[in-house]
């Protein structure tokens, strides 16, 4: 017998190693700003609808996986309704903060060149449409 707890639930998320490094090198220099107090999460469920609650991210003691070179973090999630089971496949949507001096641009109006490089149309300051490689970053 195998007696789990339910409510709460925590969920594992997993991430790059190359992206937490990444993410902690851009809070330290501050280029992204950090969310105050705790980091909110929201889940996706298989159905493809958004789970009801928000959870939380626990920054104590991630893990590598150094089979996979991915970061094992904890969100811990209220699941008074028990709509969460154990072994749920879900997708995590984490706010890591707020990039500083950033423009957003739809995905579907960037492509890329023949060297792979992100590009955009931009409008100068004549009104002429230009072609510009960008910087593409995650959110």
């Amino acid at each position: 017998v195998t007696v789990q707890r339910l409510d709460p639930i925590y969920v594992d998320l997993t991430q790059s190693v190359q992206d937490f490094l990444r993410m902690k090198e851009e809070v330290a220099s501050g280029q992204i700003k950090q969310v105050q107090g705790s980091t909110p999460v929201q889940l996706n469920l298989e159905n493809g609808k958004r789970y009801g609650q928000t959870g939380t991210l626990k920054f104590s003691d991630p893990t590598v996986d150094e089979t996979t070179g991915s970061v094992t973090l904890r969100a811990i999630f209220p699941n008074p309704n028990g709509d969460l089971l154990p072994g749920m496949y879900v997708t995590a949507l984490v706010d890591e903060g707020s990039r500083q001096n950033v423009l957003l641009v739809p995905q579907e109006g960037v492509t890329h060149n023949a060297q792979g490089k992100a590009t955009a149309l931009i409008l100068d300051k004549d009104d002429v449409v230009q072609l510009r490689e960008i910087e593409a970053l995650s959110l």
